[in-house]
């Protein structure tokens, strides 16, 4: 099972869907695995290079597994969209 933040846009297209990857080059879909089970992993992704001109509808926590069932427990932490760091010194 992965885990991953999405995103809607107001135009109907999805973050997962646009091929973004984050500065690690992991695929921002719930489908592609990063970090260990147990630990934090900090995930930063310049969405703009992928969704330039969109406006976010919704932000959303997805998960993949392929297994048909089963539970899930996940955690996030501070969620910032905004310009980059290096960008507002």
């Amino acid at each position: 099972m992965h885990c991953n933040v999405d995103m809607d846009f107001t135009d109907g297209s999805v973050l997962r869907d646009m091929k973004a990857t984050d500065t690690d080059g992991n695929q921002m879909h719930p489908g592609s695995g990063r970090g260990a089970v147990g630990s934090w992993t900090m995930i930063e992704c310049p969405i703009g290079l992928y969704a330039a001109g969109k406006t976010i509808a919704k932000v959303l926590f997805a998960y993949d597994s392929s297994a048909a069932e089963g539970h899930v427990r996940a955690a996030v932490d501070d969620i910032e969209i905004g310009e980059p760091a290096a960008a507002n010194r």
